[in-house]
């Protein structure tokens, strides 16, 4: 049926190495706008160029070997010297801002969460959407997240089990990565009738971002979720063909 209720699950962390949202800051100006938003921020909390850090240039080597140190650095609290690493800060602020941006996108084009659940910093990104903190503190408190991968998990599957009691809604992965979907993709209680989609196609696969993201557009239209196509076109530059004013 049309206008099926949705759930966005928000996960734990992006992976820096493949440029994560590039293609979308480039052509969305919604995200774009969203992602810049909160860059102005990350000075006061973090000592560094986080825009350059996310999208270095093709030859800029030095930039591409500071961004694969930090793939997969969630809770390292102390660097070999013994003193507060910004390792993690920088991870969860890069996984915050993209994430957060992706939302406000997919609701500018009319995808409205009935309900939301975030996994680690992902927690912060549904909290803000939904009102419960503003952005400002949100991103402060994802910079400075720590938590053990144990209670993350122990949480999103709480969470997750509540969301399959009802099959009517749509499970939407709102981030770069396929891990919560995947979790409820093999979870023994999702019935066949519940729809379960990934906002974006998974890590290593190739798919141009827009691309993939227009594609689970469609996918949760013919899933019967009401689509805002206006906001979808809103800043679509068309051009006018001319054709022949005779039958072909």
């Amino acid at each position: 049926s049309r206008n099926r209720p949705v759930v966005f699950l928000v996960p734990r962390t992006v992976s820096l190495h493949a440029n994560p949202g590039k293609a979308l800051d480039q052509y969305e100006p919604v995200f774009r706008q969203h992602v810049e938003e909160c860059l102005k921020q990350i000075p006061s909390l973090l000592n560094i160029d986080l825009r350059t850090l996310l999208y270095p240039t093709e030859n800029d080597d030095h930039l591409k070997k500071r961004q694969s140190d930090f793939n997969g650095v969630e809770n390292e609290d102390v660097n070999d010297t013994g003193q507060q690493s910004e390792k993690p800060g920088v991870t969860h602020a890069a996984t915050f801002i993209l994430e957060y941006a992706l939302a406000k996108l997919l609701i500018e084009w009319g995808i409205s969460p009935d309900a939301m659940i975030g996994e680690g910093v992902g927690k912060y990104v549904a909290d803000c959407l939904s009102g419960k903190i503003s952005r400002e503190d949100a991103l402060a408190l994802a910079v400075g997240y720590k938590q053990s991968r144990k209670k993350v998990s122990h949480d999103s599957v709480s969470g997750i089990e509540e969301f399959l009691k009802k099959p009517e809604q749509v499970l939407l992965e709102v981030g770069f990565h396929q891990s919560m979907s995947k979790q409820v993709l093999e979870h023994p209680e999702k019935s066949k009738q519940q729809v379960i989609l990934t906002s974006l196609q998974r890590v290593g696969e190739y798919a141009p971002e827009r691309a993939s993201l227009l594609k689970s557009l469609g996918t949760l239209w013919l899933a019967g979720v009401n689509i805002d196509w206006n906001g979808v076109h809103a800043h679509t530059r068309r051009n006018r063909l001319p054709l022949p004013t005779y039958p072909f």
